[in-house]
């Protein structure tokens, strides 16, 4: 099938092209799917660590817990913001992909809008890091790094379990 392909001895026009649009929409719906409900058995993310059980870990003292805990209402309403900005910025990609020619530029901008988003999120959780830092000991700025590493790379399946799409459960 060159240019345009034939159906029932006819030419139809963009007939590749119009494969490769349903393709790359497939994927990308593939992608969503596993962004939100992710491979069977696989948890979106860690939850939250409590405030009550940080102070037990980190074996705060009650001033170093108070310190903490007043950074958190800022820091907490930023995170909403951002992930609401970001929120919306995904249902404008999806609105986008939804139109009958979507254009390959406007898809690339919104995604780096989400990019962007999702950067300012990484460096909000660096700056509460570097709040709190000053408020803790060396040894429990130590726990405290050891702790979210741990939690960021141990998935439900402990360390070293890498999902993988296609392998499921």
């Amino acid at each position: 099938m060159r240019a345009g392909g034939k159906k029932h001895g006819k030419e139809v026009a963009g007939a590749p092209a119009g494969f490769s649009l349903a393709l790359n929409l497939g994927c990308l719906a593939a992608l969503a799917y596993f962004r939100v409900a992710g491979p069977p058995g696989w948890s979106r993310s860690t939850p939250p660590l409590s405030l009550r059980s940080l102070e037990r870990t980190l074996n705060l003292n009650p001033e170093q817990a108070r310190a903490v805990q007043a950074l958190l209402p800022e820091h907490r309403r930023r995170l909403r913001d951002m992930r609401a900005q970001m929120s919306q910025k995904r249902q404008e990609l999806m609105e986008l992909m939804k139109t009958p020619n979507p254009s390959w530029p406007e898809l690339q901008a919104k995604i780096r809008e989400i990019c962007r988003l999702q950067g300012e999120l990484e460096a909000e959780m660096v700056q509460l890091w570097l709040s709190w830092s000053g408020c803790l000991n060396s040894e429990q700025k130590t726990r405290f790094l050891t702790l979210m590493e741990k939690r960021l790379i141990s998935g439900p399946r402990g360390p070293g379990y890498r999902a993988v799409l296609g392998r499921g459960g």
